[in-house]
C-alpha cells in the first residue's frame, strides 16, 4: 500500500439525493490517510447540511461553504487549502470503488509516475440496469521528448485514450502547486477538465493507465450536457483551445506543442464542426481575439501539411487539414460538397493514429 496524505476534493451543488452514497464511498476507502475537502458551492437543497453532518463524525472532512461560483470555482477553493502530497477529484453525485485511491496511489509510487488513470463505469439513472464500460488500454507512457509529449496529447489524450475527466486520475500536488495549475471558468470554456489535464500533461514525465474500472459515473436524467446549441458549444470549445494555447505560449513551455498547436485545434473542433453546416462554421464563430488566434493557427497549418500525415492516418489527415480551411472561410465554396460527406463519415468511424 502507498503512503502519504491524499487530498480528496469534492465539489457539491444541489445533489442531496446522491451525496450520502458518494461521501460514503470516499470515507470507506481502504486507504485512510485522507484530507477530504467538501466544497458546498451555494447549495439550496440541504446538501450543505449533509456535508456538515458528515464532518461532525469524521475528522478527516473539512467543509467549505461558499456562494455559488460553478464547478471550477469550487475545485479551486478546495485546492487552495489542500495539504496532501497527492490530490484526487471526486464528483459528489457519483461513487467509487473502495480501493480506488489505494490502487491509484500504490501504482503512482511503485512506477514513479506523475499521473495514474483508471477505467470507469457509466451508470444510467433513467434506464434500469443499463451500464457502459470504458476500455482504456492498460499502458505506460514514457515522455522523454517534447515530440512524444505532443503525440501523447494529440493522439491519446485528445482522442480519449485515457479520458478527459479529472475524476479517474490521481495527481501530484507538487506539480499543481509549483506550476500554478487551476481550473478555468467552466462558464466560459467547454470541458474545464480537458484544460486542467492538458496543463498538467505539459509537466509530466510518465503516465500509467490501469485496466481496472474503479469510478462509477452517474448519467442523470436532468443533466444539462448536450442541451447547448452547436454554435455555443463550438465557441466555448474555441475558448478552451485559446486557454490551452496561451498557457504554453506565456509559460514558454512545450515548444513543439506550441509550434504545432493547430493539431490540437483540429482534433478537438472536428466533432463539433460536423454538427454545423459547413458554410455556417465561419458565421457561427465569434470574431474576437479567440477567432484571431484560431485564424493564425489555421494559417500556420497550411504551411505544414506534411505534419498532418505524420500524425494521422491518411484519410483523417486529409479531413483534419481541410477543416482548417472551413474554420476561416478560405476557398470554402469549392470544398463544400466533398467536405460535408467526408466529415459526417469521419465522425462515425474510429481513426487509428500512426505513432
Amino acid at each position: 500500500m502507498g503512503t502519504g496524505l491524499v487530498s480528496v476534493i469534492v465539489p457539491v451543488y444541489n445533489v442531496a439525493d446522491y451525496l450520502r452514497a458518494g461521501l460514503d464511498s470516499i470515507i470507506n476507502q481502504t486507504y485512510e490517510n485522507l484530507q477530504i475537502i467538501v466544497v458546498d458551492d451555494g447549495s439550496t437543497d440541504g446538501s450543505g447540511a449533509i456535508c456538515d453532518e458528515y464532518a461532525a463524525f469524521d475528522n478527516r472532512i473539512q467543509v467549505i461553504h461558499k456562494e455559488n461560483g460553478g464547478l471550477s470555482s469550487a475545485r479551486n477553493s478546495g485546492l487552495s487549502i489542500a495539504e496532501g502530497e497527492y490530490v484526487y477529484f471526486f464528483d459528489s453525485d457519483d461513487y467509487v470503488d473502495a480501493s480506488i485511491i489505494e490502487r491509484l496511489l500504490t501504482t503512482m509510487q511503485e512506477t514513479d509516475s506523475d499521473l495514474v488513470c483508471c477505467n470507469k463505469v457509466k451508470v444510467y439513472e433513467d434506464v434500469q440496469g443499463r451500464v457502459d464500460y470504458s476500455n482504456y488500454e492498460a499502458k505506460t507512457y514514457e515522455i522523454n521528448s517534447e515530440e512524444i509529449r505532443t503525440h501523447v496529447v494529440v493522439n491519446d489524450f485528445l482522442r480519449y485514450k485515457f479520458g478527459y475527466e479529472v475524476w479517474n486520475k490521481l495527481f501530484k500536488m507538487s506539480i499543481i502547486k509549483n506550476k500554478n495549475i487551476i481550473f478555468e471558468d467552466n462558464k466560459k470554456v467547454f470541458a474545464e477538465d480537458i484544460c486542467f489535464v492538458f496543463y498538467y500533461l505539459c509537466h509530466v514525465r510518465k503516465i500509467e493507465v490501469l485496466p481496472d474500472r474503479l469510478y462509477y459515473y452517474r448519467v442523470r436524467g436532468n443533466s444539462i450536457m448536450g442541451k447547448e446549441s452547436s454554435a455555443t458549444m463550438f465557441n466555448r470549445m474555441i475558448n478552451l483551445l485559446v486557454c490551452m494555447f496561451k498557457y504554453v505560449k506565456y509559460e514558454n513551455i512545450c515548444k513543439y506543442t506550441r509550434d504545432n498547436f493547430y493539431l490540437l485545434l483540429v482534433v478537438l473542433l472536428q466533432k463539433e464542426a460536423v454538427k454545423i453546416k459547413a458554410y455556417k462554421i465561419h458565421d457561427y464563430m465569434q470574431h474576437d481575439e479567440s477567432y484571431q488566434i484560431c485564424y493564425t493557427l489555421c494559417s500556420a497549418a497550411r504551411e505544414n501539411k506534411d505534419l498532418f500525415y505524420e500524425f494521422f492516418e491518411k484519410r483523417a489527415a486529409k479531413e483534419y487539414y481541410t477543416l482548417t480551411y472551413l474554420l476561416i472561410n478560405d476557398n470554402i465554396k469549392g470544398r463544400l460538397a466533398g467536405v460535408i460527406v467526408q466529415a459526417k463519415s469521419f465522425a462515425r468511424r474510429k481513426i487509428f493514429h500512426k505513432f
